[in-house]
C-alpha cells in the first residue's frame, strides 16, 4: 500500500499536530504509528480530523480528533494585607492570605518569595503543598516582626503555572517603640544649632526622631523684637507655640519662643522660619525629643525651663533636680548652646506655683520660658485588620474555608467590646466565630 499524504483538517486543525513513522508505503500485514498532540489556543471544545490518503479503494482513511482547552487560574487574596502597629523586635499575630485555584485544572506551586523594601520584617508559613486542585484553596499565614520603627513593607509572591503568575499580595505594617500613649516621659535626645555669623531667614536642626514622641523646640533670634517666627519639620507638621508666647529681652531683641509637636510623626529635621525683613542675626534653636505622648501644656508630667542670654556664655548650671542635656557651650550645628539652654524635670504629680532657676557663667540680659507638658491619658486604641476580606468563587450552598480578621487593642487601657455583628447587603451569606471577650 502506498501512502501519499497524512494531514490534519477541520475547524481547529491548527491546534492539533502529528508525527509518524509510516513512510511512503506500507507492506502487507505491516503497521505504522501516527502520534497526535493537542495544543489548544482557546478555552473551549475543539475538533479536527486526521486523514491518510493512500492507494486503497476506501481512501482516505479518517479519524476524528477532539479536545477541550482549559485555563489555569489562581488568586491570592486579599491583594494587600496590613498588619497594623507592632512593637519593634516583637512578632504579630499571624494573618491569613488565601491562595485559590479558580481555573479548570490543577495548579502547581513552584515557590514563594518575600521581596520589596523590608522583606526581613515579614515571614510566612503555608499549608499549600505543591499542587492545589480545581476549586481548592490553601492558606499563607503572614507575621510581622519589625526591626525598626516607622512604615515597613514587603511583597509576597507565589509562583505557579497559572496565568498571571506570580500571584502577589502587598504587605505593610508600622514598627513602634515601647513608649506611646500614657507612657512615662523620658528625654531621648537633644540637638542644637546656633549661628553667630550669618543673617538668615531660617535655621534647621537635624534630628532623627521616633513616631509618637513629643518634640519641643526653643527658638531665639537676636535682632528683632517683633518677628513672629514659626516652626515646621521634615514631616510637614505645623508646631504649636506654648502659652508663654514670644518674649523679648529688650525693645530691640533678642526674641525667644517655645514650640511643641505632640505625638509627632518621625522627622529628620526641624526648621525655624523667621519673618523679619532681610532676615535675623544670631538665630538659634534647641530641639528636645521626649518619649511618651503629650496633649497640653498644663498641668504637668514634665517641666521644661529654657533660658536665653544676650551674649555668648561660658557655662550653664541646672537648677536643683533639673537636668541640662547636651550641655556643650559651643556655636554651630553640633551640640551648641552658647546662648541658650534647656533644663527639664520629670514629676509624678500636678505642680502648682513651681519655681526653678538656671545659673550661667557671664552676666547678661536674659529671657526665660517655663512650660509644663502632660502625658496623654491611657485609652484603648482599636484596629481591625485586614480592612477587607475577599472570598473566591464558592459553589452555592457550600461553605468556604474560614479567613481570619484580627482585632487588636494597641492602646494603654482595656477595650470594651459590646457586640460583633454582620451587616451590609448580604449578611446572611456570611458567618463568623470569634474568641473575643464580650463585656458583660
Amino acid at each position: 500500500m502506498s501512502i501519499t499524504n497524512i494531514a490534519i483538517t477541520g475547524a481547529n486543525s491548527g491546534d492539533f499536530s502529528q508525527t509518524n513513522n509510516c513512510g511512503s508505503s506500507l507492506g502487507a500485514g505491516a503497521t505504522c504509528t501516527i502520534n497526535v498532540t493537542f495544543t489548544p489556543s482557546v478555552a473551549s471544545a475543539e475538533t479536527a480530523a486526521l486523514t491518510v490518503t493512500d492507494s486503497v479503494a476506501t481512501s482516505p482513511q479518517t479519524t476524528n480528533l477532539s479536545g477541550t482547552g482549559i485555563t489555569l487560574a489562581a488568586t491570592l487574596s486579599p491583594s494587600s494585607l496590613s498588619l497594623g502597629n507592632q512593637q519593634v523586635t516583637t512578632t504579630s499575630v499571624a494573618q491569613p492570605l488565601t491562595f485559590s485555584n479558580t481555573g479548570q485544572g490543577p495548579v502547581t506551586i513552584s515557590s514563594s518569595t518575600l521581596s520589596g523594601a523590608n522583606p526581613g520584617d515579614f515571614a510566612q508559613s503555608n499549608n499549600c503543598g505543591s499542587t492545589v486542585a480545581v476549586g481548592g484553596s490553601c492558606t499563607f499565614n503572614v507575621t510581622f516582626s519589625p526591626t525598626a520603627t516607622g512604615a515597613r513593607s514587603a511583597t509576597l509572591a507565589v509562583f505557579d503555572n497559572a496565568s498571571g503568575s506570580p500571584q502577589i499580595s502587598s504587605l505593610s505594617g508600622t514598627g513602634t517603640t515601647a513608649g506611646g500613649l500614657g507612657a512615662p516621659f523620658a528625654e531621648v535626645q537633644v540637638q542644637n544649632n546656633l549661628d553667630l555669623v550669618n543673617t538668615v531667614t531660617s535655621l534647621t536642626v537635624n534630628i532623627t526622631s521616633q513616631p509618637g514622641d513629643l518634640l519641643v523646640a526653643f527658638v531665639r533670634e537676636g535682632s528683632s523684637s517683633t518677628d513672629n517666627f514659626t516652626v515646621s519639620d521634615s514631616a510637614g507638621q505645623t508646631w504649636t507655640l506654648t502659652r508663654s508666647g514670644y518674649l523679648n529681652e529688650s525693645t530691640t531683641g533678642p526674641r525667644i519662643g517655645m514650640f511643641y509637636m505632640a505625638n509627632s510623626a518621625a522627622v529628620t529635621g526641624v526648621t525655624a522660619h523667621y519673618t523679619a525683613g532681610g532676615g535675623v542675626t544670631k538665630p538659634g534653636m534647641i530641639v528636645m525629643e521626649i518619649s511618651g505622648a503629650a496633649t497640653t501644656t498644663y498641668p504637668s508630667d514634665m517641666l521644661i525651663f529654657a533660658t536665653d542670654a544676650a551674649s555668648t556664655e561660658s557655662s550653664w548650671t541646672a537648677g536643683t533636680g533639673y537636668t541640662i542635656p547636651n550641655n556643650k557651650v559651643l556655636a554651630g550645628a553640633s551640640g551648641s548652646n552658647a546662648r541658650q539652654a534647656m533644663q527639664f524635670l520629670i514629676v509624678s504629680s500636678t505642680q502648682t506655683n513651681s519655681t526653678t532657676s538656671m545659673t550661667y557663667g557671664s552676666s547678661n540680659w536674659n529671657g526665660n520660658i517655663f512650660a509644663a507638658f502632660k502625658a496623654a491619658p491611657s485609652s484603648p486604641a482599636v484596629g481591625l485588620s485586614p480592612p477587607s476580606l475577599t472570598f473566591a468563587g464558592q459553589i452555592v450552598g457550600t461553605t468556604s474555608t474560614a479567613q481570619a480578621l484580627t482585632l487588636s487593642n494597641t492602646g494603654t487601657a482595656p477595650l470594651t467590646i459590646s457586640s460583633i455583628a454582620l451587616g451590609g447587603t448580604n449578611p446572611s451569606d456570611f458567618g463568623q466565630t470569634n474568641n473575643c471577650p464580650l463585656s458583660p
